[in-house]
């Protein structure tokens, strides 16, 4: 399987970082059980993938070129500062997009000329 390199390795160390910290406070704490560990390494854990299917999602919105929802011809005139949030198996993701920005009369007189 290829792996992505564009996942900052920083925020890998941070996380064996943090891993490692809640190891050492699970070993110090006498009230905290197995469950207590495993609850907080999953949410370490989920964070990290969510954050990488992020970046996925971004990169794939960035090389796919923004098309006319109805003629389907590339967009030549683009807008910034369009956002969408998903809600993924790992949390909430947002991806943002370029956008050509008119409303949908003005698409349907243009794409029907």
């Amino acid at each position: 399987m290829h792996r992505n390199k564009t996942v900052p390795q920083t925020d890998e160390l941070g996380l064996a970082a943090r891993m490692e910290d809640r190891i050492e406070a699970f070993a110090c704490a006498e009230a905290e059980n197995l469950r207590h560990l495993e609850d907080q390494l999953a949410a370490e854990g989920r964070e990290l993938l969510r954050q990488a299917a992020e970046l996925g999602a971004q990169k794939k919105a960035e090389a796919t070129p923004p098309r006319c929802p109805y003629c389907q011809r590339a967009l030549t005139r683009l807008s910034a500062g369009h956002e969408r949030t998903f809600v993924t198996g790992f949390g909430e993701i947002t991806v943002r997009r370029t956008r050509i920005s008119r409303r949908r009369s003005t698409w349907l007189r243009l794409c029907l000329s």
